[in-house]
C-alpha cells in the first residue's frame, strides 16, 4: 500500500513539474482561448438560426 502511494506522489510530482514548464502553460493557456473561441462562434451560430 505504501509502496503504491509512493508511486501517486511522484508521479503527481512529474505531472506537476510538466505543467509549471512555461512552454507547457502558454501552450494550455492558448488552447483554453481557442476553445472558448470556438464556442463563442457556435453559440452564435445557434442564435442565429
Amino acid at each position: 500500500m505504501r509502496r503504491s502511494a509512493e508511486l501517486l506522489n511522484k508521479i503527481r510530482d512529474r505531472i506537476l513539474a510538466f505543467l509549471c514548464e512555461p512552454l507547457i502553460r502558454r501552450a494550455l493557456y492558448y488552447l483554453l482561448m481557442l476553445c472558448l473561441v470556438i464556442e463563442e462562434y457556435l453559440i452564435r451560430l445557434l442564435i442565429e438560426e
